[in-house]
């Protein structure tokens, strides 16, 4: 490590296995070796999936339970602590209580603040993430994975921003086999909560067994509250025998190559997805709801097929897709050269670099 690079501490709630959570555990692989930024990290709740893998990948760790009393009271003068300690030249937030702890560390040690958490493009931003902006106005530098996040929280075209749009390790995905053809017709991956909309492809899916009697669905994520309501519905359009629930997995790349078409509907927007790339990564061919920040994914027509979020419109896509192998083949080749070409680990890294470098100068 030279002598001039720069200490990055990033600073998350927490280390579940959702869609941030993931990139900043892919920020820490990329940048375990880098020769210009340390990265050390702070995590504010304990438990998480990725939180033991995310402390080994860091060069230095903390963890500062936020919800243990008085531990918010105090977390502001620790975190500024950790700072000192580790020589922080940075403070890197992502997330709604890191956006406001790292602010507060950050001013009472005078190390500039970027606040890392456009991870989303609301259609209409709720309280949290109002509140978010707030702290985002407040910091050094803004960051964000989307043109569409940007846009959703106000803050296009304004001073000391930037995107950086998500990378994928794609030698992760190198050694995955294609099982589609003993595997399901179409899969979603999306935890079970109102930002997916797993309930209208259910009611497409339907449509498409009247015309493919014999495809089958799989539904991956963590359950966030609406399981069991998409299970009732499943029950309601007697199809509990052609679609699997799949909960408890941090690793989807199995659910995804196993799978002939891959689909993402989101009522609220979306800034970059994790599972679109992840999707494209493996091959496959693409249904996406049409959204500011899907269409800054997907190449329409030619990686996929941008679709309203209705029944009928969604059914027709992916019957395109599975009743022409062809064109889902072409299409998924499309994407996985895009994947590489445009959102790899390695561009990621060296944008997170260059905007590390800049602001911790």
């Amino acid at each position: 490590m030279s002598r001039q690079a720069i200490t990055s501490l990033l600073v998350v709630d927490d280390m579940n296995a959702g869609g941030m959570e993931r990139q900043v555990l892919e920020l820490l692989k990329g940048l375990r070796g880098s020769a210009t930024v340390r990265a050390v990290l702070a995590i504010l709740k304990p438990g998480g999936q990725l939180l033991d893998e995310a402390a080994a990948m860091a060069s230095d760790s903390v963890l500062l339970p936020f919800h243990k009393n008085p531990g918010a009271a105090f977390l502001p003068f620790r975190l500024a602590r950790y700072a000192r300690t580790t020589r922080a030249d940075l403070i890197c937030c992502f997330g709604l209580v890191s956006g406001l702890m790292g602010l507060l560390a950050g001013r009472m040690t005078g190390i500039p603040v970027i606040n890392g958490s456009i991870r989303s493009a609301p259609l209409a931003l709720p309280p949290k993430e109002r509140l978010s902006l707030f702290f985002m106005k407040r910091a050094d530098f803004v960051l964000a994975n989307s043109e569409a996040g940007l846009s959703a929280f106000g803050l296009s075209g304004r001073p000391r921003t930037q995107v950086i749009r998500n990378g994928l390790d794609l030698l992760r995905f190198e050694s995955v086999p294609d099982r589609s053809s003993s595997g399901w017709s179409v899969c979603m991956v999306g935890n079970f909560w109102g930002k997916k909309d797993q309930s209208t492809l259910l009611t497409a899916f339907a449509i498409v067994r009247e015309k493919v009697p014999s495809a089958r669905l799989a539904l991956a994520g963590k359950d966030w509250g609406t399981l069991e309501g998409l299970r009732s519905r499943t029950h309601s359009l007697g199809m509990e025998g052609c679609v699997d629930f799949i909960t408890g997995l941090t690793d989807t790349s199995g659910v995804i190559s196993s799978s002939r078409v891959c689909v993402l509907l989101s009522p609220d927007g979306e800034g970059i997805s994790n599972a679109l790339l992840e999707y494209m990564a493996l091959g496959k061919p693409v249904v996406a709801t049409r959204c500011e920040g899907n269409m800054e994914v997907v190449l329409e027509n030619r990686t996929g097929i941008l679709v309203e979020n209705d029944p009928g419109e969604v059914a027709s896509a992916i019957l395109r897709l599975l009743e022409d192998p062809a064109l889902a083949d072409a299409m998924g080749q499309a994407g996985r050269q895009r994947v590489k070409d445009d959102f790899s680990l390695e561009t990621m890294i060296e944008s997170f670099e260059q905007c590390f470098s800049s602001v911790g100068s």
